[in-house]
């Protein structure tokens, strides 16, 4: 296996990482975005049956149900709107490098959490922070 114990002990230490990743490679700095997605797609090339050319949206897509819970959950927990804001950026990344389609159902999740959540980031935050929020 790829670690102690085969292929299952390297799922949790992926799902640790992969989130913090997706995290950078929505940053707005480049060099950091440029980072986040050669560690991603060396990690994808890395597991098992992994073709090259589909290796990062094969592992994004294996992975999305993972990374939309913890996008909702953050959403959920956020303590701003710019927080907030950085929970869907997360999800627009993840979209970007991945095959869209197989994200539609799970999306209703995160949109119903942006919907609901939006009202208690906007009352009292300034226009800035709610745009950050919908954008």
């Amino acid at each position: 296996g790829v670690a102690r114990g085969g292929d299952r002990a390297l799922a949790p230490l992926l799902r640790r990482c992969l989130y913090p990743l997706l995290e950078t490679l929505a940053s707005p700095d480049a060099t950091a975005r440029q980072g986040a997605l050669a560690a991603l797609v060396e990690l994808a090339v890395l597991l098992p049956g992994a073709e090259p050319g589909e290796a990062l949206s094969d592992l994004l897509a294996e992975n999305m149900d993972y990374v939309v819970e913890a996008a909702c959950r953050r959403l959920r927990a956020a303590p701003s709107a710019k927080a907030a804001a950085r929970s869907a950026d997360v999800v627009e990344a993840l979209l970007r490098h991945s095959r869209a389609e197989a994200a539609t159902p799970l999306l209703r999740d995160v949109v119903r959490n942006a919907l609901r959540d939006v009202d208690a980031h906007s009352i009292g935050a300034d226009a800035t922070a709610a745009l950050a929020f919908l954008r």
